[in-house]
């Protein structure tokens, strides 16, 4: 089952994909938020706190939880294998955050997401990556347990393919 604050985080970060809270807005208060999804404070401040950790909010004492602008920046991606030969390529400085690293097990419910086939061992990953101190890019995979077997967090923040490969 599916925790209460997790849908209201997913629902908050399908809204600022969406542009419905552009960048540089900030979402209602937690307490419109505790009235929009009739739940309690906690289970805002919880939802709020995963998507401040994914790098989509920043939260501002007294003002709220404001939207962070995510620049878009020019990728010559053709060739490449991994984002670390980017950062080399391109010389930037990267900082790579795993705010989510998670085993699960595909269900009819999450096969719509993964794409994988029901009962498909799955490591689910989220990666923030932070190029020259600005928050710029989301990364979400669904990687299969039983093909990549052993990843860790700590790989996940280096170099998944390099891993991979070994």
């Amino acid at each position: 089952m599916i925790p209460l604050y997790f849908k209201i985080y997913q629902q908050i970060k399908d809204d600022i994909r969406d542009h419905t809270y552009p960048a540089g807005s900030f979402l209602p208060s937690e307490n419109e938020l505790v009235t929009q999804f009739q739940t309690s404070r906690d289970t805002i401040r919880k939802a709020l706190a995963k998507l401040d950790e994914e790098g989509l909010i920043q939260k501002q004492r007294g003002k709220g939880s404001q939207v962070i602008s995510h620049q878009l920046r020019h990728f010559p991606i053709s060739g490449l294998t991994s984002f670390h030969e980017l950062e080399e390529l391109q010389h930037f400085h990267v900082v790579t955050e795993v705010p989510v690293f998670e085993h699960l097990t595909v269900t009819k419910k999450t096969q719509k997401t993964t794409l994988f086939p029901v009962d498909t061992p799955l490591y689910h990953i989220v990666r923030v990556r932070i190029i020259d101190g600005i928050y710029s890019v989301i990364d979400e995979d669904y990687i299969r347990a039983d093909i990549v077997p052993g990843l860790t967090k700590d790989i996940a923040k280096h170099s998944i393919y390099a891993y991979g490969r070994l």
